[in-house]
Order: structure tokens, then sequence, then C-alpha cells
């Protein structure tokens, strides 16, 4: 397999943000470069990555999105990072509670009783 011909392939796959439904147009694109039934196969592998990335870029932009406009404002934390970074304990915000919901923010270790 030509491997700066599969480069410039995959290069013009992803500038244009083509898909598994786009091989003809890629096919058409390097139909002078007498492409093996090997290289036609790897085109049409590229085009299904691409598709998944483009999925996952998608729904991380989602997520991103709803975060950002949550009814209890922005998330925090940065939701992709796994496992996500803090400083210490002491850096992770606690929830507050007044009234009869007041008892949530104390700690009970269940084995001890404390």
């Amino acid at each position: 397999m030509r491997t700066e011909l599969m480069k410039d392939v995959k290069e013009f796959i992803k500038f244009n943000d083509l898909i598994h439904k786009d091989y003809d147009e890629v096919i058409n694109e390097f139909s002078d470069e007498n492409l093996t039934d090997e290289e036609m196969d790897e085109i049409e592998n590229l085009l299904f990555e691409n598709e998944d990335e483009m999925e996952e870029k998608e729904l991380q932009k989602m997520a991103v999105t709803t975060l950002l406009h949550l009814k209890t404002g922005k998330e925090l934390m940065w939701p992709f990072s796994n496992p996500p970074y803090v400083l210490g304990e002491k850096d992770i915000p606690i929830a507050s509670y007044e009234g009869v919901l007041r008892g949530k923010e104390q700690y009970f270790c269940l084995t001890s009783g404390i």
C-alpha cells in the first residue's frame, strides 16, 4: 500500500468531514491513482473511523453545552477527565443543606458507628 497516498486520502477525508456514505466522492477524487482493492478497502475503513470520531465530538459538544446550561449552574468538574483532577478533599465542594436536611452534611462511619 502506498503510504503517502493513504496519508493524502486520510487528510482529504478529515478536512472535508467525510463519512462512509461519501465513499464514491473519495474514490472519484483519487481515481487517477489506480487504487488497488486493498487501498479501496482502507479508504472505506478510514471513512468509518472518521464517522466514529465525528459522532464522539458531537456527543462531547452536546454534553458540554448541557453542563454549561444546567438549572443549578455550570458544572465545576470537567466530565471527560478520568479521574477528575482535584488537589485535595478540601477542594471538593460539598452541598449545603438547611432545616431538616442539615443532617446530610454529617459523615457517618457505618462500620464503627461514629
